[in-house]
């Protein structure tokens, strides 16, 4: 005769073999080991004896075979549609502009294939989307530290080794001729500083007092190599970044203010004592002024937003002291050919994506998976914002790109940290929550 336990036990096993998400069969087996109790006591309590009082709990659960299938349907993979779609949008859109850049008669870029050169990244970049949907993003958080070294040594490389154009630093990859900037190592920076932070604190250094000064010394050394390297737009752009994980993580609100007023005094320090910064915040705040020097870019910003009207001046139209159309001019240049309403279009999808990243980072319960679509959220959320603040023609011009529209191999990371952000939504419901203990 088989005994109580026995009972409960095939009953748990034939429930949980339904549940193809293995990483929530122990959540699964106590909460329903927990209603079995129940079941059992109030038996009990009515006068049954103890014998026999399981068997009857686990009849009054019903068939294991249909409960389980139930459970696995709830815990099945899930899609982000909203967040993918919104993504192939921005593709699409990115290569009807290229395809406007190299249809216009007048480039000066002729003989060479913006359009041809986007498909080219994207399919990579849609590639690794796919690839990192399915991967499972957890696996990171053990590569935390070496993510972050190997990150600091590129930052390093960078400068020591790279060519600067524009005031941006290069360091081409020869093997694929591809280049590398800040705005492709920062993410990864941010992504090993979430793993770091949301690391087990049980295997981490016991005093609370070295524990807070180890974790902003994390954060704080990048901010020293790239206030060292004269790289202010990724400067404050990283801030911005690693404060809102740092706070997040720790709940350290007043080292975080500490920390963000040094910087602030850093920032303001070195733009001061910068030539180029301070011309191009005297062109952008009062470009009359300087309208034939630091000026004029922004005079031309705002003659093309204003000339555009609601409708542009249509599919390949490009105004003739407008430069870089396909990468940091992306924005006014889409203005100018699509009007008004195709910028509003971009501005309702920019804050479309942006809603559907805070509904992605309030559905998520594992902590480094919520800590990895702040980080990520934020980087995108905040090269967005500032690319279509570029429209208004009072905003300084810095080298950071429009995500996933401008021209060039930075979509493929963009692309990446997409398919990183839809494998931790596709994963919600498949593992069991277990809380960040902040410090005390």
């Amino acid at each position: 005769m088989m005994s109580e336990q026995s009972h409960r036990k095939l009953f748990l096993d034939q429930v949980c073999l339904e549940v193809r998400a293995k990483d929530m069969h122990d959540d699964i087996r106590e909460e329903l080991s927990g209603h079995l109790e129940e079941l059992i006591q109030d038996r009990q309590a009515h006068g049954f004896p103890q014998a026999g009082s399981e068997a009857w709990a686990v009849a009054q659960m019903g068939d294991p075979q249909s409960l389980g299938k139930t459970l696995n349907r709830v815990h099945k993979p899930r899609m982000n549609w909203g967040l993918l779609g919104t993504v192939l949008f921005f593709a699409a859109l990115s290569l009807v502009v290229m395809l406007s850049v190299d249809s216009n008669p007048t480039s000066a870029m002729k003989g060479w294939s913006f359009f041809k050169s986007q498909v080219y990244y994207m399919t990579i970049g849609l590639v690794l989307m796919l690839g990192l949907y399915f991967v499972d993003f957890r696996k990171l958080q053990k590569l935390a530290w070496p993510l972050y070294i190997v990150t600091l040594i590129g930052i390093i490389a960078l400068y020591s080794g790279g060519t600067t154009i524009n005031g941006v630093a290069f360091l081409i990859l020869r093997v694929v001729h591809f280049p590398i900037t800040l705005s492709f190592l920062t993410p990864f920076l941010c992504i090993a500083l979430a793993g770091i932070l949301t690391s087990s604190r049980d295997s981490f250094i016991s005093s609370v007092r070295y524990r807070r000064w180890i974790e902003l010394l994390i954060v704080a050394v990048p901010l020293l190599l790239l206030a060292m390297f004269h790289s202010l737009p990724e400067l404050i752009s990283y801030s911005l970044v690693a404060l809102i994980v740092y706070v997040w993580c720790t709940r350290q609100w007043q080292w975080a203010l500490g920390l963000a007023l040094v910087l602030s005094v850093i920032t303001a320090v070195k733009a001061w004592n910068t030539a180029s910064f301070v011309e191009r915040f005297q062109g952008a705040f009062d470009p009359n002024a300087h309208a034939t020097t630091s000026g004029y870019m922004y005079t031309q910003i705002r003659d093309v937003v204003r000339s555009a009207g609601w409708w542009g001046h249509g599919f390949a139209n490009s105004p003739e002291h407008l430069p870089y159309p396909h990468s940091d001019m992306l924005p006014v240049y889409l203005v100018n050919c699509f009007g008004w309403a195709g910028g509003l279009l971009l501005l309702g999808m920019v804050l479309w994506f942006t809603a559907r990243l805070v509904k992605t980072l309030h559905l998520i319960r594992e902590p480094f998976g919520k800590a990895l679509v702040l980080t990520l959220g934020s980087i995108l959320v905040i090269r967005l914002l500032y690319g279509l603040s570029i429209v208004s023609g009072k905003v300084v011009l810095s080298g950071i790109v429009f995500p996933f529209l401008s021209y060039g191999g930075h979509v493929i990371i963009e692309f990446a940290a997409v398919g990183l952000l839809l494998g931790i939504y596709r994963r919600k419901d498949m593992i069991p929550m277990a809380p960040i203990r902040p410090i005390k």
